[in-house]
Formats: structure tokens, sequence, C-alpha cells
């Protein structure tokens, strides 16, 4: 299914250009696609409520409390196409590039979970990416935790999905990424 620009879009495309001066075009690199079905999946297990507990300790009943409030504002606008492009064309957005969300990483997850999980993320990804090409591209999801898994995954999101790398916590463990490499 190709989606039309809005008309805004399309005027500002189609506008006299010098030929020194190609199309540019809007891009997102910072839109994160919830997925509900993986969420629904990952809260019938134990590891979701600690994790949830966990957060809630860290950041604070108030925190916690407003995170919640903000998600559910923006929760549709996060899982339906439709909405999506909407917003996209109000801001002038030609091209998303999806990832997943941060609250869908499950870092907890052991490795049968946690490549269900994955699975799930990459596929949802994968098919809003095939839906509307010309809108969206993909990062996928690995299962960080599971270092083997995770490769497996890696090499899938690049050689099967049509996905454009993959997104990963910048902490694990309590230990920031970057605390690794010095």
């Amino acid at each position: 299914m190709k989606i039309p620009l809005s008309p805004e879009r399309r005027a500002f495309r189609q506008r006299p250009h010098h030929q020194d001066d190609p199309v540019t075009y809007a891009v997102d690199l910072h839109a994160h696609l919830f997925v509900p079905e993986a969420e629904s999946l990952a809260r019938k297990h134990p590891g979701w409520i600690r994790a949830d507990e966990i957060g809630r300790r860290v950041m604070g009943d108030r925190s916690y409390l407003h995170n919640q409030e903000q998600a559910a504002k923006i929760l549709s606008k996060s899982t339906n196409i439709d909405l999506r492009l909407e917003d996209m064309d109000h801001m002038g957005v030609d091209i998303q590039v999806l990832s997943p969300s941060p609250t869908q990483y499950y870092l907890w997850a052991e490795p049968e979970l946690a490549s269900s999980l994955v699975r799930i993320q990459n596929d949802r990804i994968a098919e809003l990416c095939q839906t509307c090409p010309d809108r969206f591209l993909g990062i996928g999801a690995v299962a960080l935790q599971h270092p083997e898994l995770a490769l497996s995954q890696l090499q899938e999101c690049m050689n099967t999905y049509p996905m454009k790398g993959v997104e990963i916590a910048s902490a694990y463990g309590g230990t920031d990424l970057s605390q690794v490499i010095q």
C-alpha cells in the first residue's frame, strides 16, 4: 500500500529547483514503535512484574505515574499506522525510521521468551516498512542479554528483514555500555 504525501509535502517536493539543489527529505530518526502483542506476552511472565517494580522504585511513585499517564496519551500514535502517517504529514516528515520502544527491550527475559519477544517486534516493524516502503525504514530489536541469540537476531535483521540496523539499550545490568569500552 502506497500512502500519498500530504498536499503540503507534495507541493514542497514539486517546487522548481536547480540541479544543484536536490529534493530533500525530512527524516525522523527517533520514531519508536510500541508493539502491544509483545507487551501482552511479556506481562504474563514474573520477570515483567519484577522489572516493573524495580522501575517504579528507581523512578519513584510520582515519576512512575507521570510516565504511565504520558504513555497512555501517546499509545495510539505509537501503534496506529494511520495516526502516525497523519502526524508525519502534519509535521512535514517524509520518512520515519521505526525502532523498538525502549520500554520493550525486556532485558530480563530468558532466551526462549526473548527470542519470541524480539521476533514479534521485528515482524511488526518489518510489516509496517513493507506496507509503506516510501515512508518507513526499520531498525530491529535484539536480545542483548543473550549475546549468541542477539548475533543471530542481528543477522536475521540484516538478511531477512528489511532492517537498516538494530537498537540496543545504552546500559545493561547496571553498567553503561560506554564504561565497558573504556
